[in-house]
């Protein structure tokens, strides 16, 4: 498979799925490519979706005389998004926002403040992931896209009757020893840590809305 070939399929690169920050709906506006008119007369989305940036700045994430702040670097390439939390529901470690690791928010949408500021309010936190990753990790990941090489060892390829499984993150296989030592060398050391929480981002049907939400936290 070529490398354009890998990109087109790489999950986090569906803009529809994992769209950037001037591509997300506004929360008070209908965005038609985002929502539909249910049966009830009140408006649903059509799927799912998250919002994902790379957190650049995190001087205020711990801030407990303002509001809790970060800024993120979205999949455009666009820096300096602020993301501001207000809690209604779910729990949320603010240890965990450091610069380096990826916020991931479901159901994201834009907002303008009052103090002029366009930028993302977070008010239910269990539809938040903290990635301990940069986003051109996950990228890499992504273009990988472990869910379709689950039967082939990452390091040759070749497809083994057992594999062996990283006793990290239960998600990289491998044919031997060999091929797992080498895997670590070249990229599964900074992999690692990342690929179980993006298993769980990209786990589910994006395209298929059921009726209700699917947060990261139970």
């Amino acid at each position: 498979m070529t490398a354009s070939q890998c990109k087109a399929q790489s999950p986090l690169r569906n803009p529809a799925h994992f769209p950037s920050f001037f591509d997300l709906p506004n929360d008070m506006t209908i965005n038609y490519n985002y929502h539909f008119l249910g049966a009830t007369c009140q408006y649903q989305p059509i799927r799912h979706w998250c919002f994902i940036g790379e957190i650049t700045d995190d001087q205020f994430a711990r801030d407990s005389f303002s509001r809790n702040l970060i800024r993120v670097a979205d999949v455009g390439n666009r820096d300096g998004v602020p993301v501001f939390f207000y809690r209604e529901t779910g729990e949320l470690d603010f240890d965990e926002l450091q610069v380096g690791s990826t916020f991931c928010l479901r159901y994201a949408q834009s907002h303008f403040f009052l103090d002029s500021q366009f930028g993302i309010r977070c008010e239910h936190f269990y539809n938040v992931s903290i990635i301990p990753a940069r986003l051109s990790t996950l990228m890499e990941i992504s273009d990988f896209n472990p869910a379709v090489g689950s039967k082939k060892c990452w390091s040759c390829d070749s497809e083994a009757h057992e594999l062996l499984t990283c006793a990290r993150c239960k998600v990289a296989r491998y044919c031997g020893k060999a091929c797992q030592s080498a895997d670590w060398t070249s990229r599964h050391k900074t992999w690692c840590r990342a690929l179980p929480k993006y298993m769980d981002l990209v786990g589910i049907n994006y395209n298929k809305w059921e009726g209700k939400c699917i947060p990261f936290q139970a």
